[in-house]
């Protein structure tokens, strides 16, 4: 009973775990906390050099859970990313292998999901990630980011929102036609 009821000061012994690696933290990274007693954290990550995600900044909520670190964290990105361990849709991040995780191992993950792009500068995979670093994180554009620019626009123009526009396009590898038909195919009827 003393393990779940931690310190004299009345905090869980999970909670107590918690502010102690979060003080860690607080030495190696710019972290805001949200909300204490729920186990809230804000904190920003620089895209690394040599990936799509250079010169990018993006902002990470994360939620512990109340028996942490015994299970998983809720993370997500504020700022939309285009990355395989992330929803495009919310910026949920998934973990995959994993169960249970602290808050230094949460935030080595999600830097490590940036810098583990085998992907090459000349693969579709990174210039979808290189533009929505652009577009949503404060990178540096690249010429080609025009051209889906263009797409993304023509998309707006027909009704849809830019965002989900940027979903489909990236979904569709840039197909234009393919990305009208899904958002078409998706969209509720009363819309139509």
């Amino acid at each position: 009973m003393a393990d779940q009821q931690g310190s004299s000061s009345g905090l869980s012994s999970h909670h107590q775990a918690f502010l102690n690696d979060l003080k860690l933290m607080h030495e190696l990274y710019s972290i805001e906390v949200l909300e204490e007693s729920l186990k809230m954290i804000k904190f920003h990550v620089a895209g690394p050099p040599a990936t799509p995600y250079a010169s990018g900044v993006f902002e990470v909520d994360m939620t512990f859970p109340e028996n942490y670190p015994e299970s998983l964290p809720e993370v997500m990105f504020v700022v939309p990313i285009w990355n395989s361990c992330v929803d495009p849709n919310n910026g949920r991040v998934h973990f995959e292998g994993v169960t249970q995780m602290t808050v230094a191992e949460a935030l080595a993950y999600v830097e490590e999901m940036l810098r583990a792009n085998e992907a090459d500068e000349d693969s579709l995979f990174f210039k979808t990630s290189r533009f929505w670093t652009a577009k949503f994180a404060g990178g540096v554009a690249d010429p080609e980011d025009i051209v889906f620019g263009q797409k993304v626009e023509a998309l707006v123009e027909m009704g849809f929102s830019e965002m989900e526009s940027v979903i489909a396009l990236s979904a569709c590898d840039w197909n234009l036609g393919d990305a009208a038909e899904q958002l078409v195919d998706s969209a509720p009827v009363d819309e139509l």
